[in-house]
């Protein structure tokens, strides 16, 4: 999977969104001259890591607990020669018994990394294969609200009405398919169809918005099929199988974007829609008529 942030907002959004999909593995930032890593165990962070970021477990231990710096990198480096991969195994190969002092060095160090990330603006962001599925469950973990303070008081995002259970609806033509979302989607703004294999939209309604229909067709045919191949690197799918995503969410500051796979894999649905309305109810009433609409192709 790979999506574009631009503040921290995003960075929340979008790995709350991931880890509601692919709950443990590697995320990589990345923009023209830093990269970041975020690793995920079982829906929570275990240690983020940045260039550049300000704050790090290395500067923690030399400036509060008075560790020597050329002995701390040594000891560094010999952990990592040893195999030792998450942040809390290093501590403990260095010295830090504590747990609790552990934690505390982690989460500044994750939060430092986190904070970083956030001001590059314009990055991307790629979910990658773990490694590391067969090393033990980690001992500190931290849920995402904790790493961002800001979201802690603010409830989890539930639909703004009921949504309904899906059933099935007819259309007669593309045409039909799409001024039926309009009347039935709040907050509507466009949607297209896009051929997977080569990121060219198929039909598309775009009324009355300005929208670069060939780029947005082409980068969410890349994040659609980047989440297909994340899932065949995770062990989750098979390669050359159909599918196996079905719907995938963005939530952004002012826009949400649905992305619905269509004929295993082969089309992409695309549709965008305003903050007013309803994704849940988006969803629903893409849903009814997918049948219909991979009938016509």
């Amino acid at each position: 999977m790979t999506d574009t942030i631009r503040a921290k907002s995003d960075v929340f959004s979008i790995m709350d969104n991931i880890i509601r999909q692919i709950p443990s593995g590697e995320l990589r930032f990345k923009n023209e001259s830093n990269t970041g890593k975020v690793y995920l165990h079982q829906g929570h962070v275990v240690w983020a890591f940045a260039t550049g970021q300000v704050e790090n477990f290395q500067n923690i231990l030399i400036n509060e607990a008075q560790v020597q710096k050329d002995e701390l990198t040594a000891s560094i480096r010999e952990s990592r020669q040893s195999g030792s991969k998450h942040l809390d195994d290093i501590l403990i190969d260095i010295g830090v018994e504590n747990q609790d002092s552990r934690k505390e060095i982690i989460k500044r160090h994750t939060e430092a990394a986190l904070k970083h990330m956030s001001s590059w603006g314009k990055c991307t962001v790629q979910v990658l294969k773990n490694g590391e599925e067969d090393s033990e469950e980690p001992q500190i973990v931290f849920p995402l609200r904790e790493l961002f303070p800001e979201r802690a008081s603010q409830p989890e995002t539930s639909p703004k009405a009921p949504v309904p259970a899906v059933e099935e609806a007819s259309i007669e033509s593309v045409d039909d398919f799409f001024e039926k979302l309009k009347s039935s989607i709040g907050g509507y703004i466009a949607a297209t169809l896009v051929d997977i294999e080569t990121g060219t939209p198929i039909a598309f309604d775009v009324p009355g918005e300005e929208l670069d229909l060939d780029t947005a067709s082409a980068f969410y045919r890349d994040v659609g099929k980047s989440a297909q191949d994340a899932l065949v690197a995770l062990g989750k799918a098979e390669d050359g199988g159909l599918s196996p995503i079905q719907e995938i969410l963005i939530t952004g500051t002012n826009e949400y974007v649905l992305l619905r796979m269509l004929k295993g894999g082969e089309q992409l649905l695309y549709l965008l829609q305003d903050t007013s309305g309803n994704p849940g109810q988006a969803m629903v009433a893409v849903r009814s008529y997918v049948e219909s609409l991979e009938d016509l192709f």
